[in-house]
């Protein structure tokens, strides 16, 4: 499983933590995420949801605080490149409502489209790492 941490916080007026998980497969990795999603500050029947939908392949959960301005984003194993992105879209998207919720921004605005494609950059060494583990170039 791939971890990696990022803020978005160049379009808002106080820059969010975004926690990814990615890759989750054995059951080590569902207890992992499990555990992150308690320490996230979710109750324990949403984390045992969540440890359901992430026990499928080709899916994806987030958890927000919108009053620490804090996002845990975990995703499944995915069975192929183009199911990776696109749960990874999905989960951007998500991401980009929450924030745009918490600051009062029109989620279809101009604003909003540059808060996704800040996630989306924050998001690409992890997305290039799981299409790419040894050597990290993205192109195998």
């Amino acid at each position: 499983m791939i971890e990696q941490g990022f803020y978005v916080e160049k379009e808002i007026p106080q820059r969010w933590w975004v926690m990814v998980l990615c890759g989750v497969e054995s059951d080590k990795d569902l207890d992992r995420a499990f555990g992150s999603i308690l320490s996230a500050g979710a109750g324990r029947e949403r984390a045992e949801k969540a440890r359901e939908v992430l026990a499928q392949p080709n899916s994806g959960y987030i958890f927000t605080d919108s009053a620490r301005c804090f996002s845990l984003i975990i995703i499944s194993h995915a069975t192929k490149y183009s199911e990776l992105f696109n749960t990874v879209t999905h989960e951007i998207c998500h991401l980009t409502a929450h924030i745009c919720e918490r600051f009062g921004y029109q989620p279809d605005g101009e604003k909003a489209a540059y808060i996704q494609g800040e996630i989306g950059e924050g998001m690409y060494p992890l997305v290039v790492a799981a299409v790419c583990p040894k050597c990290k170039c993205g192109e195998h």
